[in-house]
């Protein structure tokens, strides 16, 4: 998991500062006008090229905007260039190194969240992965849930 904490460390300016500007209300919303309406944060990650996406949520869980906050960056291959994470680990999530990297990967940006200020909003907002686990990553109370929906 060292070379996995040292690749994020790389792309912590730039995260945090679209961190922030989510913490500062800026959704990403399709119509400004339905920003009244946000009840939910979602930030989904996507391995093992790793992306994340921001979409709020109105009350019926229903997409409100979208924004693609890293897009591919590669993050996981170390230095030579080897795989952090194989394609037989990538699907299946219940290997110890894909568990161990979701949560090192929440527990990083949980942390990013709370410096950017994002806990301030005072919404539930959630980090999930894009796999079949059906859990999620509470980032206020930092703590791994059941998916069952954002209500």
């Amino acid at each position: 998991m060292k070379d996995f904490s040292i690749k994020l460390q790389a792309f912590e300016e730039m995260l945090s500062n679209d961190l922030k500007a989510v913490a500062m209300g800026d959704f990403a919303l399709e119509d400004e006008k339905t920003k009244p309406e946000v009840q939910t944060l979602v930030f989904e990650y996507f391995f093992p090229q790793l992306e994340i996406a921001f979409y709020p949520l109105n009350q019926a869980d229903d997409q409100l905007g979208y924004k693609d906050l890293l897009g591919g960056v590669g993050i996981l291959q170390d230095a030579d260039e080897h795989e952090l994470i194989t394609l037989e680990e990538e699907k299946n999530t219940n290997s110890k190194n894909y568990q161990a990297m979701g949560n090192t990967f929440a527990d990083w940006f949980a942390q990013l969240w709370e410096n950017a200020g994002g806990k301030k909003l005072n919404l539930p907002t959630f980090l999930i992965p894009n796999d079949d686990t059906m859990m999620k990553f509470d980032l206020n109370q930092k703590i791994w849930l059941k998916d069952e929906g954002y209500k």
